[in-house]
């Protein structure tokens, strides 16, 4: 059992790892005019520190979630998450 579970932690890691360049090539085929602001590897950076700030709302496992984040990063802005009508309603 041991060796099956390191083996699911291995996928799921390298899986982590290419899901930013996943989104840049959707977001390439998707809108390739904003898309080419970036070089590919620029542009992949950008996506997961995307990642990085989605999180800082929740955002960990969702990838429709994360891409959609990325998306509007990207299409709205960088900071488009610390404009009011952007920001969380409190509970």
């Amino acid at each position: 059992m041991q060796i099956r579970e390191k083996i699911i932690a291995a996928f799921n890691d390298d899986a982590r790892r290419r899901f930013p360049a996943r989104i840049a090539g959707f977001l390439w085929q998707e809108d390739p005019t904003e898309a080419a602001r970036y070089s590919g590897r620029e542009l992949v950076r950008f996506i997961s520190e995307s990642f990085q700030k989605a999180q800082e709302y929740g955002m960990t496992t969702r990838e429709s979630a994360l891409g959609v984040f990325s998306a509007l990063r990207l299409i709205v802005g960088p900071d488009f998450d610390q404009h009011p009508p952007s920001r969380p309603v409190a509970p």
